[in-house]
């Protein structure tokens, strides 16, 4: 009876540290996924008009691109006028 109640406790101790690790892990994924924005932001920034222009950005565009994972410059096609 105790060894049915020990492993059982067991697999509840290894399921809390399952879900205190993913808890952990999904915050150093979002940690590191704003750092990656904010260099990418910074660089963006760093360029000048023309070189903006020559990638096909504009400056108000900077903060949309970075901050929409799933924004792709190819798909979206050419810039309606």
């Amino acid at each position: 009876m105790s060894t049915t109640y020990g492993a059982a406790g067991l697999g509840q101790t290894a399921a809390s540290t399952r879900r205190v690790s993913s808890f952990f892990q999904r915050y150093w994924d979002a940690f590191q996924a704003r750092r990656k924005r904010q260099r990418e932001r910074a660089e963006l920034y760093r360029l000048n008009d023309w070189e903006l222009m020559d990638i096909g950005m504009t400056r108000g565009e900077i903060e949309y691109v970075v901050s929409n994972r799933f924004f792709d410059r190819e798909e979206s096609g050419p810039p309606v006028r």
